[in-house]
């Protein structure tokens, strides 16, 4: 393990995020998604449309998880599925993804 390996595993302890590719892949034991795919390859299921579009409303996932009587937990799992099938960085990334490729 190299020196910049070591410091990421610090870095991860101290719960600071991290940002080295090779490290990631090591730790997961699987490659990242590769960002040159298409969205158009990935379907978001009709819950996380509906998800997705109480979001974009503002609606917070307390609020999401009141309407849909469901809990809190799981509208957040619903909300890492969204970000991890668009590649998305965040919410917002989320939305405007999901916009530009016809899926909401």
């Amino acid at each position: 393990m190299d020196m910049r390996s070591i410091g990421q595993v610090t870095n991860s302890a101290r719960g600071r995020p991290i940002y080295y590719l090779r490290f990631f892949f090591v730790v997961t034991a699987r490659p990242p998604i590769a960002r040159n795919m298409t969205v158009n390859t990935v379907r978001l299921t009709a819950r996380e449309t509906e998800i997705l579009r109480l979001l974009k409303r503002g609606m917070t996932s307390r609020q999401i998880a009141e309407l849909l009587c469901r809990s809190v937990h799981t509208i957040e799992k619903h909300r890492e599925n969204i970000l991890a099938k668009l590649q998305a960085r965040n919410t917002i990334d989320a939305i405007r993804l999901a916009e530009e490729n016809g899926q909401m």
